[in-house]
């Protein structure tokens, strides 16, 4: 797919977007979530050595707050593969793509798939626009769009990867019900997100730290009422396992 392609993906009423850096750009100017946008923009000095667990101090907050630490980014990189080689060609949808750390140099190598990386906050579309050019990668393509209100047709992606995001999104239910809508039928939905009731001092941490910061939105959901999301929603044949309060999921529609 060619850059000027994605508009083959787009929905009759999408409206037209602007192109920053490179970047398409769907949101409109009214910027509904402005404040999550600029908490992650803000984020972004700290944003990969924190989910990597690079720096020693960083790696003790992560694991206080999340209680995780390298163990995470190792099964996002593996859940990130086996999504790969699951779709194996075709077009896929990642949102929230963040600044690509899990992800780029995985999509690097599938040149049989285009992967339309979206994400609300622009300053981390930015990032993830350097790493696509210090990669050389000619499949990824980067999208600003709200999860709730795609700009998408119906059952257009081989594909959709949701990995650290769902718990940000504002309305998560809507957002489920967008990204089943996308794609097509008897193809998978991965992903993965913080739940609730896993680990007592991370709900304090959401109560203190993440909800204030606009890094989570409340409410939170329990991994009963995400999985109830998911189905609810026609995704199916869930497997799912649990890192602390980080669930991993993998469905198919």
């Amino acid at each position: 797919m060619s850059f000027k392609r994605i508009f083959d993906l787009l929905d009759v009423p999408a409206p037209q977007p602007k192109v920053i850096d490179g970047i398409f750009d769907f949101v409109p100017s009214a910027d509904p979530h402005k404040a999550i946008g600029e908490a992650y923009d803000k984020s972004i000095v700290i944003y990969d050595d924190y989910m990597q667990s690079k720096k020693l101090h960083l790696r003790i907050l992560k694991r206080i707050l999340l209680g995780m630490g390298k163990e995470d980014t190792d099964e996002c990189t593996k859940i990130t593969r086996k999504f790969i080689d699951l779709v194996g060609s075709g077009i896929v949808l990642d949102i929230p793509c963040g600044t690509g750390v899990f992800t780029f140099e995985e999509y690097a190598k599938a040149r049989n798939i285009t992967f339309i990386a979206a994400d609300y906050s622009l300053g981390m579309l930015k990032e993830a626009n350097k790493r696509v050019k210090d990669l050389g990668a000619q499949n990824i393509i980067l999208v600003r769009a709200d999860v709730g209100a795609l700009p998408f047709k119906n059952q257009v992606f081989d594909g959709v990867l949701t990995l650290n995001g769902i718990h940000s999104f504002p309305d998560k239910a809507k957002a489920i019900k967008e990204l089943g809508r996308v794609l097509k039928h008897d193809r998978g939905l991965f992903g993965s997100l913080c739940v609730k009731r896993e680990r007592w001092l991370t709900d304090i941490m959401m109560e203190l730290f993440y909800f204030p910061g606009k890094w989570f939105t409340r409410p939170a959901l329990s991994r009963r009422e995400f999985l109830g999301i998911l189905e609810a929603n026609g995704l199916k044949n869930i497997k799912h396992r649990l890192i602390g309060p980080g669930l991993l999921f993998e469905s198919l529609k």
